[in-house]
């Protein structure tokens, strides 16, 4: 049997890159506490997010990609449709920051 080291959720999600939201209409608090720490200058960016792909795309979740080195500019960092069979075109949804 192998033992993997205790590590801290704290620890943890300082490392993590890249963050997938499952709607449930429980998690109001959780996504507005993430879009504080996220997106601090926008209020309420991922709660609008969730609506419109909930309504608009009839999806049910939110992609948010935070690794600094993948070459996305800060503004389209939140997607959804990124399977492939979601896709209406050739990429996933971007949501820019600085519209919704």
């Amino acid at each position: 049997m192998q033992h993997f080291p205790q590590i801290g959720f704290f620890f943890f999600s300082l490392k993590v890159t890249i963050r997938i939201i499952i709607y449930s209409i429980n998690d109001y608090t959780v996504l507005c506490s993430l879009n504080r720490k996220l997106f601090p200058d926008v209020k309420n960016f991922l709660v609008r997010c969730m609506e419109r792909v909930r309504e608009k795309y009839g999806r049910n979740y939110l992609f948010i990609h935070t690794d600094p080195f993948s070459g996305l500019p800060r503004d389209f960092i939140t997607m959804t449709n990124i399977f492939e069979d979601e896709r209406r075109y050739n990429s996933p949804t971007f949501f820019d920051l600085k519209k919704v």
